[in-house]
């Protein structure tokens, strides 16, 4: 055997492996370990010219991160419902959407729901329950998340919370806290400010408001245009891997800065091979109701 192929042959294998373990799970998808950062409790982001500060609770910079360049905006219809990982993993991703053509930036949205039933089989799949803003689809994105399974973030065979913010390089969460079935998540992502005409940066926060150490404020980032709730799967081996029944977003609000209840029309989605559906009961920009069955 030659021996430079003898050679590759040796360091496949933990080439292969490095690969792996630089490749880290969280909403929307598989990131590079390295950048992803935690924020400490009661710290923030901040966006300062091509950098991504994160700040601790006293306001000092704990970390510098290089901020991603902007994706090219893609229409709704180009936006992918199963993707594929890096690791060769199926990846569900079921969603709704609206987004926002209005010259006024959104200023809430709002949703709630309960903690489903934990699946009745643990097979190291890993569910994400997502609500967000986003610059445009699978780009900049403020979101508050509960997780059953295991992120960089952390977790297990059990429910928890966090806030997550994602530029196209980088994503940034809080400490993942633990909850239950039945537990009702009372999301809400609100712009906190925004500059003058012209200047086009805005600061926002997103949390869940009945779990302490989920709130993130994120300032000086770009207008956030497009707001989404969605189910995301990974590492699914069958059904039993889902909660049963169904999860009601309720109280599902969107309202613009000008104090516009826009005209919202959230579109249903079918996941054909499994027949999971997310859909509207109610819909509009003032308590519109949406269902996802499993």
């Amino acid at each position: 055997m030659h021996a430079a192929t003898l050679l590759f042959l040796l360091l496949s294998p933990v080439t292969i492996a490095t690969l792996n373990v630089r490749r880290a799970l969280a909403p929307g998808g598989y990131r590079d370990k390295v950048n992803i950062y935690e924020v400490p409790g009661g710290g923030s982001l901040a966006r300062i010219g091509n950098e991504i500060h994160v700040l601790g609770a006293n306001g000092t910079v704990v970390h510098k991160a290089t901020a991603g360049s902007p994706l090219k905006a893609r229409p709704p219809s180009k936006v992918p419902a199963l993707l594929s990982s890096d690791d060769d993993d199926s990846v569900i991703h079921i969603f709704t959407y609206w987004i926002n053509v209005i010259c006024s930036p959104y200023a809430l949205f709002t949703g709630s729901w309960r903690v489903p039933f934990v699946p009745e089989s643990d097979d190291g799949q890993t569910l994400f329950w997502v609500q967000d803003l986003e610059e445009y689809p699978g780009d900049t994105a403020l979101m508050t998340v509960l997780q059953y399974g295991v992120s960089e973030a952390g977790g297990g065979p059990f429910y928890s919370a966090s806030t997550w913010y994602r530029d196209p390089m980088n994503i940034f969460h809080t400490t993942p806290i633990r909850t239950e079935t039945g537990v009702l998540m009372e999301s809400i992502i609100t712009l906190t400010s925004a500059s003058p005409f012209g200047a086009e940066t805005f600061d926002y926060n997103a949390q869940f408001t009945n779990i302490p150490g989920t709130s993130m404020n994120v300032t000086g980032v770009a207008q956030l245009n497009w707001a989404s709730i969605a189910f995301e799967v990974f590492n699914e081996k069958d059904n039993s891997d889902y909660p049963v029944g169904i999860t009601f977003f309720e109280d599902v609000n969107l309202k613009l800065q000008n104090g516009v209840r826009p005209d919202v029309f959230w579109p249903g989605y079918v996941y054909e091979p499994e027949q999971i559906m997310l859909d509207a009961v109610t819909q509009g920009s003032t308590n519109a109701q949406l269902r996802l069955i499993y």
